[in-house]
């Protein structure tokens, strides 16, 4: 489906990722869990489109809208320094647009878990990087811009088995998790859209690589880092999701 944001202003249209079992984490054949399905955002947010949540809810600018620096020249470009609490507070109004659209009041928009985002790169297959296994087509990612991301429906080449477009190598992406060493370890077969958390640790996790990368395993699927919730950087966005309200929702945590 598409969202409608405001005027003349086109959201990315939502692809449906379906509920079933997936693999998880870098320890492929070991861990499935299974996952209610979801919508997913086809690109990662523009600064088109978080500009008008910023002229809407009076929310601050990214740095980078008020300076327009060379690694952020055009709208359709991903929106980057952008924080936890930024990409949070994003869901929370793109959410309110929604339920304005919808009469689905049962359903909501968040960030991606980690389970989420890894699922629409693979799809319940495993493979190791979302286009597949990429033996063919690896030097493709590095056809791109140097020194700044590519517009998000620029991404050809960075294209994964569900149709979700820069999940290999364009701007890294917040995910909803607390951060955990090995969030293999905490799940089973038996947890359903599992959320994981860390009381020892503030940090959130993100996934993805960035436009300056050139190693091949930050390409990978299982590639993580961590953020405090207030950090940002110019190779830092989002990209939401949209689901149902599930009973079953879980949040585990790492003591």
């Amino acid at each position: 489906f598409s969202l409608l944001i405001g005027d003349r202003v086109s959201c990315s249209k939502f692809i449906y990722i379906p509920e079933g079992y997936s693999f998880f984490g870098d320890s492929l054949g070991d861990i499935k869990i299974q996952l209610s399905g979801f919508y997913i955002q086809k690109t990662e947010v523009s600064n088109k489109e978080f500009l008008k949540f910023c002229q809407e809810t009076s929310w601050q600018y990214p740095e980078h809208l008020i300076r327009r620096d060379s690694y952020s020249t055009h709208d359709d470009q991903p929106v980057v320094n952008v924080s936890f609490i930024d990409a949070s507070n994003y869901c929370k109004w793109l959410n309110s647009k929604y339920k304005k659209s919808s009469s689905k009041e049962q359903w909501k928009c968040l960030l991606p878990s980690e389970a989420q985002w890894e699922k629409a790169c693979r799809l319940g297959f495993p493979f190791l990087y979302p286009q597949g296994e990429l033996s063919h087509n690896f030097n493709t990612l590095f056809i791109r811009k140097q020194g700044e991301p590519e517009k998000v429906m620029r991404l050809s080449h960075d294209i994964a088995v569900s149709g979700v477009m820069g999940l290999g190598g364009n701007v890294s992406e917040w995910c909803i998790d607390g951060w955990t060493d090995k969030p293999e370890n905490l799940v089973s077969k038996r947890d359903i859209d599992p959320i994981l958390s860390n009381k020892k640790d503030t940090r959130k996790v993100i996934k993805g690589t960035t436009y300056f990368s050139n190693s091949p395993k930050e390409f990978q699927i299982y590639y993580r880092q961590a953020r405090e919730p207030g950090n940002f950087d110019k190779a830092l966005g989002l990209r939401p999701v949209v689901f149902t309200k599930n009973k079953n929702y879980k949040k585990l945590i790492s003591e």
